[in-house]
């Protein structure tokens, strides 16, 4: 289960509403390791070890005795712990940078901000319904860009959101994602005939 909330608000953990003490955390190495990893970890309660060593040996799996020694190694020195920090870091550094990029951009500075939810290492992208959303459409096949209502439910009106991950935002992917607003925003104000249209090589000087 992902209990993880990526909006602007956390909710209690789960295992702290389970009275009955049944709750257990799977996590995976996927994105701090390796996508090429299968490699996962249970978090169990105290109550519950004895039988999940008894059963743990439900299926077989696809990885090498190696990955489980080395990832034990991993554990056990806390460079995994230290890895998984440094790539926060650059997570909420690459979110800074793009959050300059959209309010020094003339297309976006007035149609597009950005938000950091509490993790630090994602963000809300928040754009003006105004401007022609079909132009995103890219960022999104891309799997840059993540629509709100897929997290939450419903869709703000007069605004239109995104979850954005800093893991993601290096120089290229930012600048696509600028690129995509931008020709949302120029869209719009083509068909408002409000504002010039404006060539996007300036956009990425």
């Amino acid at each position: 289960m992902h209990e993880y909330c990526s909006g602007p608000s956390s909710h209690p953990a789960v295992f702290s509403l389970d009275q009955a003490v049944t709750v257990i955390y799977l996590v995976d190495f996927s994105r701090s390791l390796s996508p090429l990893t299968n490699l996962c970890a249970a978090v169990v309660p105290q109550s519950l070890t004895n039988l999940l060593r008894r059963h743990h040996h439900l299926g077989q799996s696809s990885c090498s005795q190696f990955e489980y020694l080395a990832l034990a190694s991993l554990l056990k020195t806390g460079y995994l712990e230290g890895h998984a920090r440094k790539i926060g870091q650059q997570a909420t550094q690459n979110l800074s940078i793009f959050k300059q990029l959209l309010s020094d951009c003339e297309q976006t500075k007035y149609t597009a901000s950005l938000k950091f939810v509490r993790s630090g290492k994602e963000g809300l992208l928040e754009v003006s319904s105004a401007v022609n959303l079909g132009d995103l459409a890219p960022a999104i096949e891309r799997s840059l860009l993540m629509p709100a209502s897929k997290l939450f439910g419903f869709q703000p009106e007069g605004s239109t959101k995104f979850l954005v991950s800093g893991d993601r935002l290096d120089e290229q992917n930012s600048r696509f994602i600028l690129t995509c607003l931008a020709k949302a925003a120029i869209g719009n104000c083509m068909q408002a005939q409000a504002y010039p249209t404006v060539s996007l090589s300036n956009v990425l000087r």
